[in-house]
């Protein structure tokens, strides 16, 4: 399967590139440490423009003349707080908002009741956004998947779920995860990189 390589060359040309090449089915997962960590995530998602340097999603370079590119199809993003992701009335309309999502797909995945689909998805339980945020990134067909902190606030169970939603992840798209959780992002199958002062660096297996 394809996956993405993240090349985040900070300190010397502040370019911000992904490319991509053939190697495994395991997510790429990144523990996070710096703010800066999440910039490059919102960049990768087309949510902000990097101050300087360029961002490039397979062989589309984002933004133009725009601070904004949210067109390119390629990447779906579950930001650490859910909330700011849900701009729709009720669960289902939320779904919809992706053609290729089905309303009864998406809650039968999370072992939700059908009955929530009628719900404001801000009137959820945290884990319960939490979830449906992720399930609406995991289930989108775009290539890149970028998921922020997503154990945040979560019991041990919720983790292990929310694990068990990463590896079971369509095997043709490429995740990356930013968490501090290094153990969540071993329990994930990852391959670990960190974000040092010159750029990822990888963590040997245990």
């Amino acid at each position: 399967a394809l996956v993405f390589w993240l090349r985040w060359i900070c300190r010397t040309t502040r370019v911000a590139r992904l490319s991509r090449r053939a190697e495994g089915r395991r997510p790429l997962a990144i523990p996070r440490r710096f703010r800066a960590m999440w910039y490059r995530v919102l960049a990768a998602a087309g949510l902000r423009r990097p101050d300087t340097g360029v961002v490039t999603l397979g062989d589309r370079a984002l933004y133009g003349r725009d601070d904004l590119d949210l067109d390119h199809g390629l990447a779906a993003l579950a930001p650490q707080f859910p909330e700011y992701l849900f701009t729709q009335s009720t669960v289902a309309r939320e779904i919809a908002v992706d053609p290729d999502l089905a309303v009864a797909e998406v809650l039968a995945h999370l072992s939700l009741p059908a009955d929530l689909a009628a719900r404001n998805p801000h009137d959820l339980s945290g884990g319960e956004m939490r979830r449906l945020a992720l399930a609406l990134a995991l289930l989108s067909p775009r290539p890149l998947v970028l998921l922020d902190e997503p154990t945040a606030a979560l019991d041990a169970a919720g983790r292990r779920d929310v694990a068990r939603m990463v590896r079971e992840s369509r095997p043709e798209a490429a995740v990356a995860v930013a968490s501090h959780d290094v153990g969540f992002l071993r329990a994930c199958g990852c391959d670990l990189r960190v974000l040092t002062a010159i750029g990822l660096e990888t963590i040997a297996a245990k």
